[in-house]
């Protein structure tokens, strides 16, 4: 068992490409409700209350995962700084571009840098295997050892895959429920959010991707499912 995100969150988002204001605010909406100091006035089931679940994860010192969640920085890339087709490595590379502009700051203790592709940018497995992903950079790309996690937006580009289901693979149709209509309005964005969701959990309670163990077995089962979780 491995450490977990106990300190207070500060998310640092790195919105790559093009991205209209609504965008962004509904997004950031989000991730701001995830922590509120007024839970009474929030009305349940709200997204604190599925973040209280989340925070039950301890480490091996019987630490929770932080119920404080906030927004710490925000960088905008909206010149493709490394072209429109990322791999995960690239996506290295993008985090590297954003902590070098400054003010966008290096957190080590307690910050997560969340990378959001917009509609036009590809990326290496999305849509095929992944909808999303977290890992740590590596000091020889970025310079540093930081959790972080990638969401694209698949509005375009795979929204039967990555943004169920506020739309639904052909192959359902006519034999199975239909899309459930995008709260707000935006397949997706609407998806993204639901990935971003998935991905702060598990960047949250797996930072560094050594906190769960359980011998090659076990940690092989682990891996299958978060890939198919993911996907």
């Amino acid at each position: 068992m491995g450490p977990v995100l106990s300190s207070p969150i500060n998310i640092y988002l790195i919105w790559y490409g093009k991205w209209a204001a609504p965008q962004k605010l509904l997004i950031k909406d989000f991730l701001l409700s995830i922590s509120t100091t007024n839970h009474r006035a929030v009305p349940s089931p709200s997204v604190a209350d599925w973040w209280r679940t989340v925070s039950l994860y301890t480490d091996q010192t019987g630490a929770n995962i932080s119920r404080s969640v906030l927004i710490a920085g925000e960088y905008a890339d909206h010149r493709y700084s490394h072209g429109t087709d990322l791999t995960r490595l690239s996506i290295q590379q993008v985090i590297a571009t954003a902590v070098r502009s400054a003010p966008f700051p290096v957190n080590h203790k307690n910050g997560i840098y969340l990378i959001l592709t917009s509609v036009d940018v590809t990326v290496q497995d999305f849509c095929r295997a992944v909808c999303g992903f977290h890992y740590f950079t590596f000091p020889s790309m970025v310079g540093y050892t930081l959790p972080y996690a990638w969401v694209g937006n698949s509005g375009k580009q795979c929204p039967e895959v990555c943004a169920y289901p506020f739309a639904v693979p052909g192959y359902m149709a006519g034999g199975g429920p239909g899309a459930l209509s995008p709260p707000n309005s935006d397949v997706g964005i609407d998806g993204m959010i639901s990935v971003i969701a998935h991905e702060l959990a598990e960047l949250a309670s797996n930072p560094l991707v050594n906190a769960w163990y359980a011998g090659d077995e076990g940690q092989r089962g682990k891996d299958f499912q978060f890939e198919w979780e993911e996907g």
